[in-house]
């Protein structure tokens, strides 16, 4: 059996109050017995579980990995005794580990694809939580650089996931959306989990509904509040950066504040009604404006980053860029963005295509120049003494 994205509800295990709001990414059943092992979002780590009794009275869970371990992928052997585990912690990146079950011991390592990782300054991941929209907790993670020193205020970019049912894991990751590079060019990363990201109950993701553009930005401002009251982040070097969902949060920000020295989009929307009407996803749309344009016009409204633009406000250096082939999130987005910052409000803006790219950049080439734009942005506006 392999399910995608589904909640406990749907696979009918409500009755286990450890399984209650957690988000299963995939499961398989192990050997020739009845336990279920899958995949969970669990408060920014990625588990694997397993749960017996489904369909019974006695239904049994248990977490079968190490507390901080994060798991991309598993196998199982047929005899179910065996499990190969694609996992991540603070210090590697997906390796792949051999786990018998048998005989007590900890997964046995089989390889080491990136020899390099070890040789480098890694920076200092940890878990960061506040009091978000409401009172409720939210949290995030923290990356600092390798040779910080507590006290010393840090330029910081906020580093927003996309989805929004996805989440931010507490472990090492180097890749084109600001985690690891930044951390190690002197920048403080913060990474929040906000309202609508997936591991922290049914509640802390539904809430999102029809509250978009609202209540999970008042959770990343407070938890940018929060980072600055500990005496890490330099309020007067603050900068934002997203891709997808993330991109979208960082328009929304940016058109919420004037707090920002630098901002860099990547693939977000700025107008649902733009977007739904020629994004691929209508319904992803519908769902959480909570209707169609010409019923809920007004949450629309409220939702797009483009229809809240106040000229006193938009003035953040804005690096925006947009997939040439996106259908996801067509790049009419960010050139409607792009226009009003050049043309008439006469900011800071640079546009960067990406010729033939889909929603998510898979050429190197592509990769690198994304990077390497987003380092020189934020080194410009956030380290320039200019």
């Amino acid at each position: 059996l392999i399910m995608a994205d589904v909640k406990t509800d749907d696979v009918n295990v409500r009755k286990t109050p450890r399984l209650a709001g957690e988000f299963i990414r995939g499961g398989i059943q192990r050997g020739t017995g009845d336990e279920f092992c899958y995949l969970v979002d669990d408060h920014a780590v990625a588990r694997l579980m397993s749960v017996t009794g489904l369909g019974t009275d006695k239904l049994t869970t248990k977490t079968l990995t190490a507390e901080n371990v994060n798991i991309d992928a598993y196998g199982i052997s047929p005899d179910g005794t065996h499990l190969a585990l694609l996992q991540t912690e603070l210090d590697y990146s997906r390796d792949v580990f051999l786990w018998d079950r048998q005989n007590g011991k900890p997964a046995e390592r089989l390889t080491t694809v990136n020899p390099q990782i070890d040789t480098w300054k890694l920076p200092t991941i940890s878990r960061v939580k506040w009091k978000g929209a409401e009172g409720d907790e939210v949290e995030g993670i923290l990356e600092l650089p390798p040779d910080h020193k507590p006290g010393t205020l840090l330029p910081m970019v906020v580093c927003l996931h996309g989805g929004p049912t996805a989440c931010d894991y507490y472990g090492f990751q180097f890749w084109i959306y600001g985690r690891t590079q930044l951390s190690t060019s002197g920048y403080a990363v913060f990474c929040p989990n906000y309202r609508g990201s997936t591991g922290y109950g049914d509640d802390f993701l539904t809430n999102l509904i029809g509250r978009e553009n609202q209540i999970e930005v008042e959770d990343i401002m407070r938890g940018i509040d929060h980072l600055i009251a500990e005496q890490i982040a330099d309020p007067e070097r603050l900068g934002v950066m997203g891709w997808s969902n993330g991109g979208y949060l960082t328009n929304c920000l940016i058109t919420h504040s004037d707090r920002f020295r630098a901002a860099s989009s990547g693939a977000g929307m700025s107008d649902m009604t733009i977007q739904w009407s020629e994004g691929e996803t209508p319904g992803h749309v519908v769902n959480y404006q909570r209707g169609l344009p010409w019923t809920s016009g007004d949450q629309y409204d409220r939702s797009s980053p483009l229809r809240q633009i106040q000229s006193t406000s938009f003035k953040t250096p804005l690096l925006l860029h947009a997939p040439g082939a996106d259908t996801r999130v067509p790049p009419i987005n960010s050139r409607a963005l792009y226009r009003v910052a050049r043309r008439y409000l006469n900011s800071p803006a640079e546009l960067v295509t990406y010729p033939g790219a889909g929603h998510t950049l898979n050429s190197y080439q592509h990769r690198l120049a994304k990077m390497t734009w987003e380092q020189a942005w934020f080194d410009k506006y956030l380290k320039s003494s200019e």
